[in-house]
């Protein structure tokens, strides 16, 4: 279950495993489930009843794609590696950033029994920190965060450190901004590549239309702000992309689950074994529910 869970990592089921067994599961649940070799930890995405399909590396459900909160992204998404790519730059001086367009691969950095070829990922965002020390006249700081073409405007009305976050994400443009209380460095116990202290939902959801932006290259991203000098500082921006799903090994894309029947999926598609592999599973293989 890499990235969320690496080899070594101790987890735990829920304070009462046993009601674990009459337990409904819900989508994006973590759950032990019983295997052919043993126990696996695997992540739910299809529900009884439901059509399940995996579309250019999104999950599609009845024909909508299922949109990650910000959160779940946390959870899924992965820091871009440090120097991917080197078109990156940041001028402090006039707190800008930005980053053009380019390739980036699903490799989950995390190490693998299992070789595969590296795949291109198109949902790719940026996650920044700006730290407000005092306010204009007008009582507020602009921020503008460019994703492909689009602008997704902010005022910034308190001083003190702020988190953005904008980005393509499952067919949405998504932004969300949030007032930091704490340091904001992601959590390392979970992985995290977003900011701590992530919101419930996104403040911007709205669908990516197909204008020519789904070529399988990430957005150009910018952040750009307008403050009298010396009053905002970028403390630092960096890329995250979303997990990609992959069809199954004998090139399955679509699942039809029954009423008893659920889809799990491992977090690390290049290397994970599961329902892309084995179809849907009854309901009585979960064993445990991980929080």
């Amino acid at each position: 279950m890499a990235p969320g869970l690496l080899a070594g990592e101790v987890v735990r089921s829920g304070w009462f495993p046993l009601g674990d067994r009459w337990r409904r599961p819900r989508r994006f649940e973590r759950w032990a489930l019983g295997a052919t070799d043993g126990t696996a930890i695997k992540r739910v995405v299809g529900l009884p009843g439901e059509r399940l399909a995996i579309r250019d590396g999104d999950l599609v459900i009845d024909d909508h794609p299922v949109l990650k909160e910000p959160p779940l992204l946390a959870e899924l998404g992965l820091a871009v590696a440090p120097g991917e790519p080197p078109s990156v730059t940041s001028r402090r001086n006039d707190e800008r950033w930005k980053a053009g367009p380019h390739e980036v691969l699903d490799d989950a950095g995390v190490e693998s029994v299992r070789s595969h070829v590296l795949l291109p990922v198109r949902d790719v965002g940026v996650a920044a920190i700006l730290r407000v020390s005092e306010l204009p006249a007008d009582g507020f700081v602009r921020v503008r965060v460019q994703v492909g073409a689009r602008i997704v405007p902010w005022r910034l009305t308190a001083t003190g450190r702020h988190a953005i976050v904008a980005g393509r994400l499952d067919g949405h443009l998504v932004a969300a901004a949030w007032q930091l209380t704490t340091t904001g460095e992601p959590d390392e116990r979970v992985h995290s590549c977003l900011p701590a202290g992530a919101p419930p939902a996104w403040q911007v959801a709205v669908p990516w239309s197909a204008d020519g932006d789904l070529a399988p290259m990430s957005p150009q991203l910018a952040i750009s702000c307008e403050a009298p000098p010396d009053t905002v500082s970028l403390e630092r921006a960096s890329l995250w992309r979303d997990v990609l799903y992959r069809p199954g090994a004998n090139g399955g894309h679509s699942w039809s689950l029954g009423r008893d029947e659920c889809f799990v999926l491992g977090d690390h598609p290049a290397a994970s074994i599961d329902s892309r592999h084995w179809g849907p599973i009854p309901l009585s293989r979960l064993r445990h529910r991980l929080p």
